[in-house]
């Protein structure tokens, strides 16, 4: 009996790196069980870790790709859950984005979908911080 090797990708933990790592699943033909924070990695057997360098390129790609094939609202609502920094949210945005990418903008009308309604949670929550500060 073999296990499976889990796939995590490691990043920098800015958004022109997480963008970086949505491009390279793609191109890799990989979908990544977990995306993690270099600092904060945990080393395990389980997993097979494959290290992303940010590249503006790429990320750039990516960006214009979400703008044009779904929305600028969408690109903006996943931003501001990248801001959250919650737990496990890189993985999370990997999914909307693939799940965008799949639906375009009928994403928005999903609201049953778990991953659509976790980015929701984040998203109001980091962008109700920002409103706060501005107004600070």
């Amino acid at each position: 009996m073999s296990l499976k090797n889990f796939l995590c990708y490691t990043y920098d933990e800015s958004f022109i790196g997480l963008l970086t790592c949505v491009y390279e699943a793609y191109y890799r033909k990989e979908i990544p069980d977990e995306i993690c924070k270099k600092d904060s990695l945990v080393s395990s057997f389980l997993y097979t870790y494959v290290d992303i360098k940010s590249d503006e390129d790429k990320f750039k790609k990516v960006y214009d790709a979400l703008i044009e094939k779904i929305s600028k609202a969408f690109l903006q609502k996943l931003y501001f859950a990248f801001l959250s920094e919650a737990e496990g949210r890189e993985i999370l945005i990997y999914k909307y984005i693939r799940l965008g990418f799949k639906l375009k903008n009928d994403i928005e009308y999903n609201l049953h979908n778990e991953v659509v309604i976790e980015v929701n949670k984040l998203s109001k929550k980091s962008g109700m911080k920002s409103i706060e500060c501005l107004v600070s």
